[in-house]
């Protein structure tokens, strides 16, 4: 039983995470620009804000708080006016910056990648009420108590979550060129606009 259930949510979270979004964008962007090392603090960066997310939702499912939507609207439209910033930045920094060397990224540029990534990953706080609505039928046939069961649900996302991320990463960069860079860079950058444009006008 529990291992059926466990089975069926691996397959659920493999697909959500394979589906395109704002976090697989910023992965793929930055193994354009800075190859596997790169990616690899892209993804440290936008599971710490997923683990903020889970945490938030789990607080609630414990019943230690509640979701004010008209709060979560609010910060819906913040993220999805950092999104439309984010989206304008990349696109001017790939016009001015010629190909960086992938092979080594400066220190000075991780910490910078690695609050990017998480800036755009917590950008979309509504993804608390996926969480909400996500984890609690897989809890309830789990048979364990609350917080075993969000632990191994946890666990198995940051594993899926990683390994997920990383492929796509890897696969961008083997691919690379300066060419493929410069339209990956204007692609991401077109789509993170498009997206932050649409959170704002749902939150409005």
């Amino acid at each position: 039983m529990i291992i059926s259930v466990l089975l069926t949510y691996i397959l659920t979270v493999c697909v959500f995470l394979i589906i395109p979004g704002p976090v697989n964008l910023v992965v793929i962007n930055t193994a354009a620009r800075y190859g596997l090392k790169g990616a690899l603090f892209a993804v440290i960066g936008t599971n710490a804000a997923s683990l903020v997310l889970i945490l938030t939702a789990s607080l609630m499912i414990a019943g230690l708080g509640k979701v004010n939507a008209q709060f979560l609207t609010l910060l819906s439209g913040l993220g999805g006016g950092y999104l439309i910033y984010y989206g304008y930045k990349l696109f001017w920094d790939s016009r001015r910056k010629k190909q960086e060397n992938k092979s080594s990224v400066e220190i000075v540029e991780l910490p910078k990648i690695i609050i990017n990534s998480f800036m755009v990953g917590i950008s979309n706080p509504k993804d608390v009420i996926f969480f909400m609505t996500f984890f609690p039928p897989f809890i309830n046939q789990l048979e364990m108590s609350l917080f075993s069961s969000l632990l191994v649900l946890t666990l198995i996302w940051c594993v899926l979550d990683y390994s997920i991320l990383l492929a796509y990463g890897l696969g961008i960069s083997k691919i690379m060129s300066p060419k493929c860079e410069q339209a990956i860079n204007a692609v991401c950058s077109l789509l993170f606009i498009g997206i932050g444009i649409h959170a704002v006008y749902q939150a409005v």
